[in-house]
């Protein structure tokens, strides 16, 4: 399965998962494990991020006032290594790529039109382990995300722990 993440998060799931192989492309604010550094980016920032913070707020409070993305797919480049998946996300238009611009791109090339798309939008660390496992589920390593989940909670347990004694 070709994979690409349009997500540090997923990026980082998805190695975790021991399928870095099967990632072909990842985001441009991907940045971890370093193996994924090496892979294409399929995104960029339409937002001039050398500017200062307030120059910054400003052109990302202008352009979703005008209704324009923050960021944009490389239609091209995400057609040359056809992916089977796209892992993204669909809770802030400010974070990451727009839901619907992933959608609308995979619809806009035919060379996409097998392409699952699988967006996460996890409101709690909970849900996030649900997502970890749905990501399992769609690349098909099910058994290693529930592995995977049990190893992150136990780890999570620990820090409980270690806060409440």
């Amino acid at each position: 399965m070709r994979i690409a993440s349009l997500l540090s998060a997923a990026t980082e799931a998805l190695f975790a998962l021991g399928l870095g192989d099967q990632v072909v492309a990842i985001s441009h604010e991907c940045d971890y494990p370093p193996a994924a550094l090496h892979l294409p980016r399929v995104t960029q920032s339409l937002v001039d991020s050398s500017r200062s913070s307030g120059e910054i707020d400003q052109q990302v409070k202008e352009r979703l006032a005008a209704g324009d993305a923050l960021y944009e797919i490389d239609r091209g480049l995400l057609r040359d290594v056809a992916p089977d998946l796209i892992v993204t996300q669909a809770q802030c238009d400010v974070c990451a790529v727009r839901y619907q611009d992933v959608i609308d791109c995979v619809r806009a090339e035919p060379a996409l039109s097998e392409t699952k798309v699988l967006a996460l939008n996890p409101p709690s660390l909970a849900d996030i382990l649900v997502d970890v496992q749905r990501i399992g589920d769609a690349a098909g390593v099910s058994d290693r995300a529930k592995v995977t989940i049990r190893s992150i909670q136990d780890r999570i347990d620990s820090v409980h722990r270690g806060v409440t004694r």
